[in-house]
């Protein structure tokens, strides 16, 4: 019969590139896909497995769990269709192309020569997230062995060594292959599980997945020359197999390549840009963003622990880091479907001189004055301030003074709000003193004053006459 070593080298080759890829996946509800027509709508997509760095292994054999390289039955994948909101879709199809393998030959002389191939039993379904990384995927498959000229017996009978053909198949159920970390059913001294894949990367569109609580059902022989029986028995008891949850575990590795498909990117992708804004703070402007669904929060991180500090529905903000340096801040978005991005971080510098120090952008002021104005008659002022400073101010305030001859209108008043770059006119009506007729011109002091932004100053002269003007 055939020859244990020559089964193991045989079966793991065979399990080892044939490995279903199980999964169950989340209901998606949003929009996680970009470049996609809506979350209903589908793309062509292109999916493969590489072999590289990838191994199944049943952890309970006896002998030490190998890790063999899938390239025995080389790269396999199809095309199918992937949706707006990340659900693949691969229809049932041959995967692999028949792989013919040549065994040394045995102490009578002979070669055995065995053919596998793979094929997905139905189609491949599963999820991937750009957003977070996260892939699930179900992908059973059954394994064929054809086998030639494969000696059935150990022990020579009296006209030589009899040998036959065999025809078998085994289904690979695995569930769940996934990206993210997976806590094993059965942990086992004898060799660690594996337990984290590595997230889907958009920029490469790559993603390795695992499992370790696969099951994998036993051979089933179709067309045996010699008893179907007992070659069943030994090809199972060759890979201690049928195993059951926990007894096996699986890497393998997953590529979206492109090539005329689409490569699965965020829908939603942060971006921000920053300036400085005084000792130790900064602005940070979070507009750039591409959110396909719209935006609902910005959330920063101001410390660099993934732990969103500050959540706002507006994309500028200004943050004091207590001292002038480098920072590192990480800026994630949330869209009204209800997803949220990864965490796109930055460097961001703060000031290290006053916003209110000389030299400074601060406010301007523009004024318009009325040509002339009556001793007890109300004057128009229209005055325009301009925020030139990197700040958003909250509490804008403008003051009227002037030495003598103003009745009312002295003092300072809140002007709500100012953003940065921003300008914002203001309509001003002062009264004049009866003995303003004894002066020729009034010169009226206007200041507009935020806190931490450089005041703006301006003086505005009213000619006086005999009747308003």
């Amino acid at each position: 019969m055939i020859s244990a070593g020559n089964l193991r080298s045989l079966v793991w080759g065979l399990v080892v590139a044939a490995i279903g890829l199980l999964g169950v996946a989340p209901t998606a509800h949003a929009q996680k896909v970009d470049g996609i027509d809506g979350r209903e709508a589908n793309a062509a997509v292109n999916l493969q497995l590489t072999p590289t760095n990838a191994f199944v292994r049943i952890r309970g054999w006896s002998l030490p769990a190998p890790l063999l390289p899938l390239s025995v039955m080389g790269q396999w994948g199809g095309q199918g269709v992937i949706s707006g909101d990340g659900t693949v879709h691969i229809p049932v199809g041959n995967i692999s192309q028949p792989a013919s393998f040549e065994f040394p030959r045995d102490i009578n002389g002979e070669t055995e020569t065995m053919i596998v191939s793979l094929s997905a039993r139905s189609d491949w379904t599963g999820t991937v997230n750009p957003l977070n990384g996260e892939m699930l995927m179900n992908m059973p498959m059954t394994l064929r062995i054809e086998a030639h000229h494969v000696r059935m017996v150990d022990i020579p009978w009296p006209g030589g060594w009899i040998y036959g053909n065999i025809d078998c198949t085994v289904p690979l159920e695995f569930s769940p292959m996934t990206s993210y970390y997976m806590a094993p059913p059965v942990p086992g001294p004898e060799v660690p599980p594996v337990t984290e894949g590595k997230a889907y990367d958009p920029a490469t569109g790559t993603a390795t997945v695992v499992n370790n609580s696969m099951s994998i059902g036993g051979f089933h022989c179709t067309h045996p020359d010699i008893g179907a029986g007992k070659v069943e028995d030994e090809l199972n008891g060759a890979v201690a197999i049928p195993s059951g949850p926990g007894a096996t575990d699986s890497r393998f590795n997953l590529t979206f390549p492109g090539d005329g498909t689409l490569k699965p990117q965020p829908a939603i992708r942060p971006a921000f840009t920053s300036t400085p804004a005084g000792p130790g703070a900064a602005n940070l402007d979070g507009s750039a963003s591409h959110v396909a669904a719209g935006v609902d929060k910005y959330r920063w991180d101001f410390n660099a622990d993934g732990i969103a500090d500050l959540a706002t529905k507006q994309p500028t903000t200004r943050h004091d880091f207590g001292a002038p340096g480098t920072y590192e801040v990480g800026l994630s978005v949330s869209d009204r479907d209800g997803d949220v991005s990864g965490w796109k971080a930055g460097q961001v510098k703060t000031g290290t001189t006053d916003a209110t120090g000389p030299g400074s952008a601060g406010l301007v002021l523009k004024v318009k004055r009325p040509k002339k104005a009556a001793p007890g008659s109300r004057a128009k002022l229209l005055v325009t301030v301009t925020n030139r400073s990197t700040r958003s101010i909250k509490k804008l305030k403008l003051c009227v003074k002037a030495k003598k001859h103003l009745a009312k209108g002295r003092g300072c008043k809140a002007k709500g709000k100012l953003g940065a770059g921003a300008s914002k006119r203001i309509k001003l009506r002062v009264k004049l003193t009866r003995k303003a007729g004894s002066v020729r011109t009034l010169n009226v002091r206007l200041v507009a004053k935020a806190p931490g932004v450089k005041q703006g100053r301006a003086i505005t002269k009213i000619r006086i006459s005999k009747k308003n003007s």
